[in-house]
């Protein structure tokens, strides 16, 4: 698959991914205490993917006993590329894999439905160790459609940014929480004067895709919008029965499902936000007032509209560790995990169907084969020249991932629920299964656990936002528009605990697909969409073909 889309050349070290630095607007503001402003100044996001910013010690030890096992802190690493040969190689070793998947949550879900579909035939996982996407995610389970359906991938608002990107354009500050935008395309003039072909065809391919998402839209939403929407609602629905299943035997549930919220200051905004969810078959209600002070952390007089989104709902953080776990008993005879490297896949020249699998320099047989592994260092390899092909393209987009302690009155918190005589144990519980929410700037907030203790509540929480365009470092503004919607809609004391990047990739299409056996393009939607049936996988989207052959033409006439 081509899709005539290309990545600027961005190099694995993300020093030299900064070809510039959107200047970060003074943080020294009265909304944001000073603890929170000077934790932001220590943060980095180009010298490390993850960094602690609240040590260990100086956190009590009910609050350091109640953190979920996630990385507070890690180094940037290089991810594993797998090379795809369409030939039968020579396989000394008698090890057979199975059926095997290799890759994050979305490889772990499929391993579980073949299981499921045939619980006599060996399956392998394996996962290569590094950091999963998923667990710097926001943790939320959401039917959603495509990024093109927002207002920030609007026609206008697009150009806005890549002026912006180019320092044509002021952007908005991080302190206007109303107009301030999560997509950023960091480019510079330099590197358009060194090569404007490339840098014409890339954005211009992107530009071309808004034009005719528009074109293909019925009531603001395409066919891909309707598909994505329906293999994530099937996906959840999945992910709660399995969900009830590990409840059965580890009594931890793996996803909760619900409703979540979405908000904005902006009521018109949020309006247009129910009107489009509508159209793709999404439930939703407006948020009570009521149920904002019982059922939410948000501030009793914060400007806010929001609404329940119902469906959604929040995974644990630990869910590939639970899932492991409930397979290893419920399939012990079947069921294989390690954590290994895969280099190579082997497909049969004829049926190109995958044939062998090479792991940590073992090659062997396998019965099938998928991956998800996260990145796009995936090539195929030409039996003859050996030439390497990248398998699919795609573009990184980064975000703000972090973790972080919110503190407050025990009692003003029961006083605000009107329920005075709850325990702590019971608070804990209340305020553990709050609905997970998002607003119209990605800002994702999910509380993880809770620790009420000596008349003060603290929540964990994870919150993660931003878009970062074709960049592998995530865009400090975010982290500072993060804060700002924290302290001035948020009730408690806010501290920032871990802030790091997390990085997606996507297709021009901002849809999931599938090719060379390979899960990819998921961007943010990885988490809700990892368990959808594999027949709507075997699908590509509907706007490729036509875009491709648009951009040919504009550019073969732009060559004449």
């Amino acid at each position: 698959m081509s899709l005539g889309l290309r990545i600027l050349k961005p190099s694995l070290n993300p020093l030299l991914l900064l070809c510039t630095k959107r200047p970060i607007v003074d943080t020294q503001r009265r909304f944001l205490s000073e603890s929170v402003s000077k934790a932001i100044e220590r943060v980095n996001f180009s010298t490390q993917k993850i960094i602690q910013l609240v040590p260990n010690e100086e956190l009590s030890t009910a609050v350091r006993n109640k953190l979920p096992a996630l990385p507070l802190e890690a180094n940037w690493d290089r991810p594993n590329p797998i090379r795809l040969f369409h030939k039968t190689p020579v396989i000394h070793s008698k090890v057979e894999g199975g059926h095997y998947f290799a890759g994050g949550l979305p490889a772990l879900m499929q391993a579980v439905q073949q299981l499921e579909k045939e619980p006599t035939a060996p399956v392998t996982y394996v996962n290569d160790g590094l950091i999963k996407k998923s667990t710097q995610s926001g943790h939320q389970g959401h039917v959603h459609p495509s990024e093109w359906t927002t207002p920030d991938c609007s026609a206008l608002n697009l150009m806005k940014t890549l002026l912006v990107g180019l320092n044509v354009l002021k952007p908005h500050p991080p302190q206007a929480v109303e107009q301030y935008s999560y997509l950023h395309f960091p480019v510079s003039i330099r590197a358009v004067a060194k090569n404007p072909v490339e840098q014409f065809q890339f954005y211009g391919k992107f530009f071309a895709h808004r034009l005719l998402h528009s074109a293909l839209s019925v009531n603001g939403a395409s066919d891909d919008d309707r598909w994505l929407c329906a293999a994530v609602r099937q996906s959840l629905t999945y992910h709660q029965k399995l969900s009830d299943h590990i409840v059965q035997m580890l009594n931890v549930p793996t996803f909760q499902r619900g409703w979540r919220l979405y908000w904005s200051p902006n009521r018109e905004a949020i309006l247009k936000k129910k009107t489009l969810w509508n159209e793709v078959g999404i439930q939703t209600a407006l948020l009570t007032d009521e149920e904002k002070r019982r059922q939410t952390l948000f501030k009793i007089n914060a400007p806010i509209h929001a609404l329940k989104v119902f469906g959604d709902g929040k995974f644990s953080p630990q869910i590939h560790e639970l899932v492991i776990e409930f397979l290893n008993k419920k399939y012990p005879q079947t069921f294989q995990t390690r954590t290994a490297v895969v280099s190579e896949v082997y497909f049969d020249e004829r049926t190109d169907q995958p044939i062998a699998v090479r792991e940590d320099g073992t090659l062997f047989k396998v019965s099938s084969f998928l991956g998800s592994p996260g990145h796009n260092q995936v090539f195929e390899v030409d039996s003859l020249t050996r030439k390497e092909l990248q398998a699919w393209q795609e573009v990184p987009v980064s975000g703000v991932s972090t973790l972080w302690l919110c503190t407050f009155s025990r009692a003003e918190f029961l006083e605000r629920i009107k329920e005075p005589d709850l325990q702590d144990h019971q608070i804990e519980a209340r305020l553990k299964d709050y609905v997970a929410s998002a607003n119209l700037t990605n800002l994702h907030v999910t509380v993880v656990n809770c620790s009420a203790k000596e008349g003060n509540i603290v929540i964990i929480t994870r919150i993660t936002q931003g878009a970062n365009f074709n960049s592998l470092v995530a865009d400090k503004n975010d982290l500072v528009n993060m804060a700002e919607n924290l302290e001035r809609f948020y009730i408690g004391t806010w501290k920032l605990l871990s802030a790091g990047t997390c990085t997606r990739k996507t297709a021009i299409s901002n849809v999931p697909e599938f090719s060379s056996n390979f899960i990819h393009g998921l961007s943010g939607i990885g988490f809700s969409f990892s368990a959808a049936p594999k027949h709507m996988l075997q699908r590509k989207p509907l706007t490729e073909d036509v875009i491709s052959k648009l951009c040919e033409a504009f550019y073969r006439k732009l060559r004449i």
